[in-house]
C-alpha cells in the first residue's frame, strides 16, 4: 500500500507526532505513531479514519499540553470536506470526528497549527465560489475543535489559489504562505505568496509576493515560525528553496 502525505510535530518533551494517509484497507485513511527523540516507536501505527470514504492529507500539530490535533480531507459526504479529531499524547481519540466545512464544493489540503492559548488555527483551499474560482481560506477552534471565527477569505485571485501552510508565533500571529496565479496568464502556474493575520484572522499585512520564479513555478510551501518570530518557508521550483 502507499504511505503518503506525511505531517509532522514535537511535543515539550521532544517526542515525535506524525500522521499520514494510506490505502493498506483498500481506501485511503489516516493514520498516527508517536516516536522518541531518536525516531524509535513509542506506539503502534493507529488509525484515526474509520469511514469507508477516503480520507486524506492530514496535518498534525502539538499544544503546550502535548495534546495532538489532526485535521485532513474527506470523502464522507460526498464531496471533500475538512475533517478535525483530537488526540491524547499517545494517540487516544478526546473528541469524535468533527467536520469543519460545510459548502458543497470541495475544499482540499488542511495545514494547522496550535497557539500558546491551545486554540487551533487552519487553513485550507475550496472551490465555494465557483471552479476555477478557489481560494485560500482561514477559521480558528478553539482546544477541543469548536469554531471561534467563521469561514474567512484571505485571497482575492478569481481563479486559483492553492497549497496553503500555515503557523502561529510566540505572539499568537498567524503565517500563512501559498501558490497564486493573480499575475499569471496560464492557470496551472503560480508562485509564492504570504500574509500575516493577528490570533483571530484578521490580515495584518496585504497579500505579499515572494518568488519571481522561471515558467512561474513554484508549488508546495512549508512555514515555520522560531522563537523571535521569524518566517522561515521552503518550497518546490525544480529544486528546494528557503525564505527567511
Amino acid at each position: 500500500a502507499y504511505s503518503i502525505n506525511p505531517s509532522l510535530s514535537t511535543d515539550s518533551d521532544g517526542n515525535v507526532h506524525v500522521a499520514w494517509d494510506d490505502d493498506r484497507n483498500g481506501n485511503r485513511r489516516v493514520y498516527y505513531k508517536k516516536l522518541n527523540n531518536n525516531g524509535v516507536n513509542l506506539t503502534p501505527e493507529i488509525m484515526l479514519t474509520f469511514d469507508p470514504a477516503h480520507s486524506a492529507s492530514p496535518s498534525l500539530s502539538t499544544d503546550s499540553d502535548g495534546n495532538v490535533h489532526v485535521a485532513w480531507q474527506d470523502w464522507r459526504d460526498g464531496n471533500l470536506e475538512i475533517y478535525y479529531k483530537k488526540l491524547s499524547n499517545n494517540g487516544a481519540p478526546l473528541t469524535p470526528d468533527l467536520r469543519l466545512t460545510f459548502d458543497r464544493y470541495s475544499s482540499w489540503i488542511p495545514s494547522l497549527a496550535t497557539d500558546q492559548q491551545g486554540n487551533v488555527h487552519l487553513a485550507w483551499y475550496d472551490y465555494r465560489a465557483g471552479w476555477p474560482n478557489n481560494g485560500i481560506y482561514y477559521k480558528k477552534l478553539n482546544n477541543s475543535g469548536a469554531p471561534l471565527t467563521p469561514d474567512l477569505r484571505l485571497t482575492s485571485n478569481p481563479t486559483y489559489s492553492r497549497f496553503p501552510s500555515l503557523a502561529t508565533d510566540p505572539n499568537g500571529n498567524v503565517h500563512v504562505a501559498w501558490v497564486d496565479n493573480i499575475s499569471i496568464p496560464y492557470i496551472y502556474e503560480g508562485e509564492l505568496y504570504y500574509k500575516k493575520l493577528n490570533n483571530s484572522g484578521v490580515a495584518l499585512t496585504p497579500n505579499i509576493r515572494l518568488t519571481v520564479t522561471p515558467y512561474h513555478f513554484a508549488e508546495y510551501p512549508s512555514l515555520a515560525t522560531d522563537p523571535n518570530g521569524n518566517v522561515h518557508i521552503v518550497w518546490g521550483s525544480w529544486g528546494i528553496y528557503y525564505k527567511k
